[in-house]
């Protein structure tokens, strides 16, 4: 065994994993599933509660910044939750070849993806409103 030239990941073992977590269709990959999509779902709202910006007193320094330094993360990681998203997916397919997926994954995965393309969207609308009161 050697490690794979470049890779960030030490690859570990335990004696007292079950075998089917090593399989690809595995426990393992369908709590992986679950936790993504939880956790992708909960990226969505909290980002777009932070981005509503109908409710906040722009006139306030510090709000301002707030939002706007949410703006930028935002759109700093949009890569990597695109990534994420594009993971789950072929996860999801995978599972999906194998007649293993549920309804409510397939369900949920569409709106984290209705929900990214809304994300997107209002962070450039929140950058264009905010840009002349933060210059």
């Amino acid at each position: 065994m050697v490690p794979i030239r470049g890779s960030p990941f030490q690859a570990s073992f335990r004696n007292s994993a079950s075998t089917k977590d090593n399989v690809l269709l595995g426990t393992a990959m369908d709590k992986h599933i679950k936790k993504e999509l939880d956790r992708l779902t909960n990226l969505m709202i909290d980002t777009k509660k932070e981005l509503n910006i109908k409710e906040i007193n722009l006139k306030d320094v510090k709000c301002l910044l707030r939002v706007k330094e949410f703006v930028e993360e935002t759109q700093a990681n949009t890569d990597i939750t695109t990534l994420n998203i594009d993971q789950l997916d072929e996860s999801l397919k995978i599972f999906q070849a194998a007649k293993l997926t549920k309804d409510v994954q397939l369900k949920g995965f569409t709106a984290i993806n209705k929900n990214w393309a809304e994300v997107k969207k209002l962070c450039k609308e929140t950058k264009k409103e905010i840009a002349p009161l933060v210059a």
